[in-house]
């Protein structure tokens, strides 16, 4: 290269020779890099000073190469990424642009090329060389981070508005969303100022609720909006995050397309038809699809790499052991190792914010698995040191207990006695008496630190009576969720009390006779791991999500590794990393809790952020909340988002207290990883805002529409799916079939018989 041009003419097609290289550097020239699919990296060139703070925060760890003023970041090559020079979309408009209205990012992929290290930069003589600690030997290719990868995939034509964008629907389906469709582009192309952003987001919300039914494409949809926009007069990334908020909110209320106007036919009596009671001819009450029925939920996208570096020297090590032993993905065993590792930590320490604020360390996980996805395997090993910890020390409550009642009845027996002296005497001679026998002695808690699952109330009584830091481990979640506590009469209460947990800012509150007792200095860490229905049950409860709850917890669902494992004859937890991990836990465990002896209230240190550490705390906070408004790329997790840098700042106490138990701050390093953590946590609840978007209704039906077709059957009365099925009731099998019908998955029939009319439905089964 000529400084930053490349010197041959052709280089793209060109290969070239390593001495050819070696005479081209000999000379005085530069170096670069073929981008995109010849050398499998991208590049991402950032000269904004301001905004290469918060891409690091932000960031994965990844190859880093510096050019005196600005940061080249490698990332693993992905055939979306835009080869360009102006990005200045990207991430929702948090890069900056110069006086001269360029934005100071670019994106290098396919077609381009990048000044490589060992290179001199022509205008300020300036040596490109790698960062510190991210060079090819020190660290990997990082894959595109998610929420970045939207913003520098390539932009694609929008299609025309009379192009049909269907997933499967039948044609009457079809046909309404292309009209649907054309409509809405018409009425944004043809907004006038002042009301072009409304009108996009009006009809972005529109087509949203056709996206949820299944009737069009989402990415289409976005595509051609942003062509309509763009004619209107919007910018692009203007028209993106409007686009992207109001799609988000269609989403989760699917539109229900109106009857189609056509004749009926009857059903095909040959000789494959299933016979029906005898009285008049059956009359199908609509037409028969002829195509796929329109799927009741999306499938669900892959996630993205899980940041294994950022949970540290042992987590992270550990972590992988887990993943690579027991065979599951290395986001469900960090997950568990995180809620473990709060277990451990919550008890002695919180953290302390400059404003005074004190924090727990007690985090709240939900992992998503599906049954045999070894969810319960991988929590017994990470919790081994805890429950070993526990067994001992219920060994010695033992011994503590019975010393306790000995103690307890000669009190008892001490107050009867100065009782019975002081029955002539004064009531101030009585209670003096009381008095001289001294308080009752306090009886020692039991050392019940992991809890299986436990009604909100049994949990509460457990704070309160025994030892005053637990963890709920639940590998079971969908019991908790659809038991007791999150019954219709319970399930206010219960979130609110959950939220507390999380909070540790009150007591806790116990009932005692007539009354409330009042706990203070509790501490609960909560891992739920659930099935994917009861898990969608939970992230589409509007109230868990209007009360707050859904917010506080970290969300996990990754791909299922069933069918790709071998058997392994080797004990996963006999590695140097989880022996490590366990030595870590111990010495947590065994430190002991600073509690008062008569109320058990943990007395706890606190450990602050190092200047360094609250300088990528507020940098991340802030880019997170820059993002988090109406109409914004955080706009459809909002409330994850406002709670993100908290998470943040609680996942970096963890790591510093597992790293170091006697540690007073949190460090950088520690404060990257919680940061990190925190971002992948938040990608994924946009990852999985479409799941959490899905209604009761929906997965109701699409309960009863899998158990329909398990049967076998072309045609099934009500009274035989109520008797059999899912539903229960007259009304929830007519609401679910309802939904079924509009999806193309059955067919009503009305069946006149001497009585009154019976309902019947035809099961419609398509070839695969």
């Amino acid at each position: 290269m000529n400084g930053k041009i490349p010197a041959v003419k052709g280089w793209p097609e060109r290969e070239f020779a390593e001495d050819e290289l070696l005479a081209h550097v000999d000379q005085g020239g530069n170096i670069g890099i073929k981008t995109g699919e010849p050398s499998n990296v991208d590049v991402l060139d950032c000269d904004d000073p301001e905004l290469q703070e918060a891409l690091v925060c932000r960031l994965p760890e990844t190859v880093t190469a510096t050019t005196g003023r600005g940061l080249h970041f490698y990332f693993a090559h992905h055939p979306d990424v835009r080869n360009r020079a102006d990005a200045g979309d990207m991430a929702g408009e948090v890069i900056k642009r110069d006086a001269s209205g360029r934005s100071r990012v670019d994106t290098r992929s396919t077609g381009g090329c990048c000044v490589f290290p060992g290179s001199l930069h022509p205008e300020r003589n300036t040596p490109y060389q790698w960062a510190a600690g991210l060079d090819p030997d020190s660290v990997a290719v990082a894959e595109w981070p998610g929420w970045l990868l939207l913003s520098v995939k390539k932009a694609d034509p929008a299609p025309p508005p009379a192009r049909p964008i269907t997933t499967g629907a039948p044609e009457h389906g079809g046909a309404y969303a292309r009209a649907a469709l054309s409509g809405e582009l018409e009425a944004v192309a043809g907004a006038i100022e002042g009301q072009r952003n409304h009108q996009l987001n009006a009809s972005a919300c529109k087509l949203g609720g056709l996206v949820g039914a299944g009737l069009l494409d989402e990415g289409e949809v976005t595509e051609a909006l942003v062509g309509a926009a763009l004619g209107c007069g919007l910018s692009e990334s203007e028209a993106r995050k409007t686009i992207f908020s109001g799609l988000a909110a269609g989403v989760r209320t699917p539109r229900s397309l109106p009857e189609p106007r056509t004749a009926p036919r009857p059903l095909s009596t040959g000789p494959n038809s299933e016979k029906r009671p005898d009285g008049p001819p059956a009359t199908p009450t609509g037409e028969s699809p002829t195509e796929e029925p329109i799927p009741l939920t999306k499938a669900l996208a892959a996630p993205r790499p899980f940041p294994t570096e950022a949970l540290g020297p042992i987590l992270g090590p550990a972590a992988q052991a887990l993943a690579d032993g027991v065979q599951v993905p290395v986001a469900m065993a960090a997950s568990s190792l995180l809620a473990a590792s709060a277990l451990a930590a919550q008890g002695l320490a919180d953290v302390v914010m400059p404003d005074g604020r004190r924090l727990p360390l007690s985090l709240f996980l939900l992992t998503v698995a599906i049954s045999g996805d070894r969810k319960s395997a991988v929590d017994r090993l990470a919790l081994r040191p805890h429950r070993a910890w526990q067994h001992r020390r219920l060994e010695d409550h033992a011994t503590g207990l019975a010393a306790w009642k000995n103690a307890h009845e000669g009190w008892a027996a001490a107050r009867a006695e100065a009782k019975k002296k002081s029955k002539s005497k004064t009531a101030v001679a009585l209670e003096q008496a009381l008095a001289d026998v001294g308080p009752e002695p306090p009886r020692p808690p039991a050392p019940v630190m992991v809890i299986a699952n436990l009604t909100i109330e049994g949990l509460q009584k457990s704070l309160a009576a025994d030892w005053p830091t637990v963890g709920v481990f639940s590998d079971e979640g969908g019991s908790l969720i659809g038991g007791y506590s999150f019954g219709k009469d319970q399930q206010l209460k219960s979130l609110a009390e959950l939220s507390l947990f999380w909070d540790a800012s009150g007591g806790v509150k116990v009932r005692a006779g007539d009354g409330v007792a009042i706990c203070f200095g509790r501490r609960v860490a909560l891992h739920l791991m659930a099935q994917p229905d009861p898990a969608r049950q939970l992230l589409g409860n509007e109230l868990a999500h209007g009360q707050g709850l859904l917010p506080r917890f970290l969300v996990l669902w990754p791909s299922s590794l069933r069918g790709t494992r071998s058997y392994k004859p080797t004990d996963p937890a006999d590695t140097p990393e989880v022996r490590r991990y366990y030595a870590a836990m111990e010495t947590l465990l065994e430190a002991p809790l600073d509690m008062d002896p008569m109320t058990r209230e943990l007395k706890l240190r606190v450990i602050a952020p190092t200047p360094e550490a609250m300088a990528a705390w507020v940098r991340f906070h802030d880019f997170v909340e820059g993002d988090n408004n109406p109409g914004g790329p955080l706009d459809a997790v909002a409330g994850w988002a406002s709670k993100a840098a908290e998470h943040a700042l609680r996942l970096a106490g963890v790591l510093a207290m597992v790293n170091d138990p006697d540690a007073e701050h949190i460090g950088a390093t520690a404060m990257a990883g919680g940061i990190a953590l925190a971002d992948f946590f938040l990608g994924e609840m946009l990852r999985l805002r479409s799941e959490s978007a899905i209604s009761p209704e929906l997965l109701k039906a699409e309960r009863l529409g899998q158990w329909l077709r398990r049967q076998g059957r072309m045609e099934m009365s009500a009274s035989e799916i109520v008797k059999g099925g899912p539903c229960r009731t007259a009304d929830e099998l007519d609401a679910a079939m309802e939904v079924l019908g509009r999806h193309g998955w059955v067919r009503r029939i009305q069946v006149q018989n001497t009585g009154r009319p019976s309902k019947r439905w035809e099961i419609i089964q398509h070839e695969k």
